[in-house]
């Protein structure tokens, strides 16, 4: 199991923004364990291969103007997040 960065950018011009966005997170939180890192950003602990692999997952839920970016989480990270986030992320598998 791999940790990834799942982190998107949904126009809001779109028609049915919020189901979209509602949609998006439904899909991102079937990825495995998840965890809500800020407003458009969430890591996911998954069994799938690669980032290549989820983004497989989550296409059906973007249009072609909306911005989806996923990257393994590795050991440097740094940053300011309550404990509870820092717990999860500690105890992510490490890539590196």
């Amino acid at each position: 199991m791999k940790t990834y960065l799942i982190t998107y950018d949904l126009k809001y011009e779109r028609a049915g923004y919020e189901k979209a966005r509602e949609k998006l997170i439904a899909a991102i939180k079937a990825l495995g364990d998840t965890i809500h890192i800020a407003s458009t950003t969430y890591m996911a602990k998954t069994n799938l291969v690669g980032a290549s692999a989820i983004y497989e997952k989550l296409k059906i839920c973007i249009d072609s103007n909306d911005n989806l970016f996923i990257v393994q989480l590795c050991r440097d990270h740094y940053g300011v997040l309550p404990q509870e986030r820092w717990t999860w992320i500690s105890a992510a598998p490490k890539c590196c």
